[in-house]
């Protein structure tokens, strides 16, 4: 495990928790996980979950919940 990706990480969800352990528990590293919250997302209109945060942290996890089941549309 990379220790800057996970600090930094943490950093970025410090108020995101739910997030977070999302995150973690669907690409297991934290350099993985943090690799997907800094790539835009057509899912996003091309906005990266990182960037969506503050504002409609919603989206972000009603894109991971559909990773979860297994919708990539």
């Amino acid at each position: 495990m990379n220790m800057k990706s996970e600090r930094l990480l943490n950093d970025l969800l410090a108020e995101h928790n739910e997030v977070k352990f999302t995150l973690l528990a669907l690409f297991k590293r934290h350099d993985v996980a943090l690799k997907w919250l800094l790539t835009p997302k057509s899912q996003l209109l091309g906005e990266a979950p990182v960037d969506k945060l503050e504002e409609e942290p919603e989206a972000v996890m009603d894109l991971l919940n559909r990773i979860q089941r297994g919708d990539f549309s």
